[in-house]
């Protein structure tokens, strides 16, 4: 008796019993169901929106690493270029340099040639001037410090003894030979 009692109880409470959804009104079910659709497709937004900045992050990504690669590259290249540059700067010094010395090197030699043919032409002048002849003879002499004087005129021996210094002996022979040249 009690189980019946018991189960006639349960049978009168599942007839009462109402599921949510028929318990809960009809406006506010179709409220809720509008609300549930629209949060659904904005998942569906929001999913959609996140895989596209994914693979914007990702391409931008990609793109970063080959810009930094071709940035490596150019530097490495310019590097280069940077370097080579610098040691022709360096060659360039260097010929610059050398040139320089060879250039004074000239000048100086082209200064006592201007000077050995100034001495040369004013002593031509002088011998023209005066009006002196010199005779031809020649003889082979040395200097009292050794070195070879080649062939002088007599009368030119004493002065010759007499200088000291080679470049006044390299003067004295250019002004002999030329003299021989010219027929003074």
């Amino acid at each position: 008796i009690i189980i019946i009692k018991i189960v006639y109880m349960i049978i009168e409470m599942m007839d009462s019993y109402q599921p949510l959804f028929q318990r809960i009104n009809h406006d506010d079910c179709t409220e809720l169901q509008l609300l549930v659709d629209n949060l659904n497709q904005r998942i569906r937004n929001l999913e959609k929106f996140n895989k596209d900045l994914e693979l914007r992050l990702e391409n931008e990504a990609k793109n970063t690493i080959n810009l930094e690669k071709e940035c490596v590259t150019i530097e490495k290249t310019w590097n280069i270029k940077y370097k080579q540059l610098e040691d022709e700067l360096a060659k360039y010094k260097t010929e610059l340099d050398l040139e320089k010395v060879k250039n004074e090197r000239l000048r100086d030699h082209l200064s006592r040639t201007e000077r050995e043919l100034y001495g040369i032409l004013q002593r031509k002048y002088e011998f023209m001037r005066n009006g002196s002849k010199i005779s031809n003879t020649n003889t082979k002499t040395t200097n009292p410090n050794g070195w070879d004087l080649g062939y002088l005129r007599s009368n030119e021996i004493d002065e010759t003894q007499q200088l000291r210094a080679p470049k006044d002996i390299r003067q004295k022979r250019i002004t002999t030979d030329l003299k021989q040249f010219l027929g003074l």
